[in-house]
């Protein structure tokens, strides 16, 4: 019950519990709601487990069915997205590699449909995800085309607290001054939390704003380099600004960048280096008027042991090594005491130490306890893999060198000058350096070896110097290209950042062409019809003062043409049976409407083939 009220509050949850308890009620109670039309995704592992889930679910009245690769086609895909089944039990292969189906998950109606994902077995993303089957290790891809208030339930019978969570509890009390819970943005130290994967980092993102209240999650971001460099520079910017005020990263961000006012970084787990952990810490307190703090959180696993695990059991059966490897320099930072804890300025050389290993604490009792200089960069002074094998060849030349040299011809055999338990011991133990170191190792000895063991301490020390020139080389140059690749990263970041403006500064001169170019053809469209409307009114101008000149010319004109209009007939007659009378007469009345006596000879214009007015005969001459 208590899983599926999580559930139906959007939470993403963990259900851990026997075979035979029920652990398929907490995503099938909801289903049988009937003013529910909401749909569940369940991942199983195998197919056969798929067909039971789902006469199970059929079984309790669920509409429901198996999505697999075996019975997949056109009518199911229909069937599926119409809505047909509420529980569609499947697989990851489905979900990220069948193009069809992951279409129909990442469509909008179906993933508002559902109303939780579950991961069924969830142990098989621990136990196949490396290598048995590899989709499982990408499930959480799932998450980025479905909407992001989906909860998922993950259920198993076997999952190790391990596997579930991790340890981030002790960031939650740093994450404010006084260690009190957050209230207010202003409790909100601002600050780098700096994570050596994406995974944990993503996870530690998740695991904070769980934490804090719903106004406070969006002061709360994550960055790390797989990225696009637009979202770096969007939360780098966010985070310079102050919108953003806890960052956690994997890579020292903000390269460049000079932010005042970090007032604390914190180190999730041991760095790769001391140099990264002191580029990572210097990012705090770059203001002098800031009292800013570094904090390194180192695991548990760093101060335990385990048995070595060596393929001899005559050389180091009870030797033990460290669970975590760590660099020496670094290892001795974390060993020196609280007081001696100053980064340095202008090197990275690690403080000096007095080399021991605590046992969980930094107490001077463990300081002063001074029996060996061991370092967890290889646990327990032991040779491994071809250190080991060097100094195990180099010896056989030897013993068989000396035989040849000193002891032939002689009952001596090089086995007998140098024994191969004595060898195993020499070439994988680097504390024995006198003969009581040999003897406590060594069941047997030689007196052969005995003799000559000065000059075998000088062979293996030659060797041992050498691998450590050749460490220290590969150190320093995987160093450079490090120091090189965030050097290259910085210029990418860069040129990213110019780019952005540039581009920036060329859509604000396209607005402002475009804008221009609009304005302009307003204006041209504006001056045309200003221009039509003065044609127009100049032509309106032009015929009223037509009108007045013809009323003028018409009020001046004799009198005798207006009687001569008034009286005068053109009448078709069968000499002239092409004169149309109408059209005469409207001509004469309309340039001769006049009372004064008729001009004659009338004009040319005016004086058709022949005009018959009563007995007056005008002929094409006008006469």
């Amino acid at each position: 019950m208590d899983v599926m009220e999580a559930i139906s509050l959007g939470l993403d949850c963990v259900c851990i519990a026997g075979t035979g308890a029920s652990k398929t009620m907490p995503f099938m109670m909801p289903l049988l709601l009937e003013d529910n039309e909401a749909r569940v995704l369940v991942i199983s592992p195998l197919k056969i487990l798929q067909e039971e889930q789902a006469r199970h679910f059929v079984a309790m009245g669920i509409s429901a069915t198996a999505v697999n690769g075996d019975n997949w086609n056109k009518a199911l895909h229909q069937k599926l997205e119409d809505g047909q089944y509420r529980a569609l039990i499947t697989s990851t292969e489905m979900c990220l590699k069948h193009e069809a189906f992951r279409s129909l998950l990442a469509a909008s109606a179906f993933s508002k449909s559902l109303a939780m994902v579950v991961v069924d077995e969830a142990h098989c993303i621990s136990q196949w995800g490396r290598e048995f089957r590899k989709d499982y290790a990408e499930l959480a891809k799932l998450q980025f085309f479905i909407l992001t208030t989906i909860p998922f339930l993950a259920t198993s019978t076997t999952l190790p607290p391990r596997h579930s969570r991790r340890d981030f509890d002790a960031v939650l009390p740093l994450l404010t001054q006084d260690g009190k819970w957050l209230t207010t943005l202003l409790d909100i130290i601002k600050m780098y939390l700096f994570v050596n994967k994406v995974g944990p980092a993503l996870e530690l993102c998740q695991f904070i704003k769980a934490y804090v209240l719903q106004d406070l999650k969006q002061h709360i971001d994550s960055m790390f380099a797989l990225q696009m460099v637009s979202a770096k520079w969007r939360v780098m910017k966010e985070f310079t600004e102050g919108t953003v005020k806890v960052l956690i990263a994997t890579e020292a961000s903000g390269m460049g960048v000079d932010i005042p006012n970090i007032e604390q970084v914190i180190q999730l787990g041991v760095p790769s280096s001391l140099s990264v952990w002191v580029q990572r810490a210097g990012r705090a307190g770059s203001s002098p008027q800031l009292q800013a703090r570094a904090i390194l959180l180192v695991e548990k696993s760093t101060f335990k042991q385990q048995k070595a695990n060596l393929k001899s059991k005559e050389v180091g059966e009870d030797s033990l090594e460290w669970v975590k490897k760590v660099e020496s320099a670094i290892w001795e930072w974390i060993e020196c005491p609280k007081q001696q804890h100053q980064l340095p300025n202008t090197s990275v050389d690690p403080p000096d130490s007095p080399g021991n290993i605590p046992q969980g604490s930094n107490t001077d009792d463990n300081n002063n306890n001074n029996n060996n200089n061991n370092t967890p960069d290889n646990g327990p002074k032991l040779r491994r893999g071809e250190h080991c094998e060097s100094v195990h060849l180099a010896l056989m030349k030897w013993h068989f060198k000396m035989k040849k040299s000193h002891y032939s011809p002689s009952s001596y055999t090089a086995a007998a000058i140098l024994p191969d338990p004595v060898i195993a011991i020499l070439s994988s133990h680097s504390t024995v350096k006198t003969i009581i170191d040999l003897k406590q190792h060594a069941s047997y000895s030689s007196i052969v070896a005995e003799a000559h063991f000065q000059e075998l301490v000088v062979l293996i020390e030659s060797i041992d110097q050498a691998r450590e020139a050749e460490k220290a080389a590969k150190a320093l140059e995987l160093e450079e290209k490090q120091a090189e690749k965030l050097c290259l990263d910085e210029e990418r970041c860069l040129e990213s950042i110019q780019r952005w403006e540039e581009k920036k500064l060329r859509t604000k001169e396209a607005r402002e062409l475009k804008a221009k170019l609009e304005k302009e053809e307003k204006a041209r469209v504006r001056a045309e019809a200003k221009k039509q409307r003065e044609a127009e009114a100049q032509a309106r101008k032009d015929k009223a003062k037509a009108k007045r000149l013809l009323a003028h010319a018409v009020k001046n004109t004799p009198v005798g043409l207006h009687a001569f209009a008034t009286i005068i007939e053109v009448n078709a007659s069968p000499a002239t049976p092409h004169i149309s009378s109408q059209a005469a007469k409207r001509q004469v009345q309309c340039c001769y409407n006049s009372d004064t006596p008729l001009p004659l000879p009338l004009p040319k214009t005016l004086a058709p083939s022949c005009w018959g007015v009563g007995n007056l005969i005008c002929n094409s001459e006008g006469e």
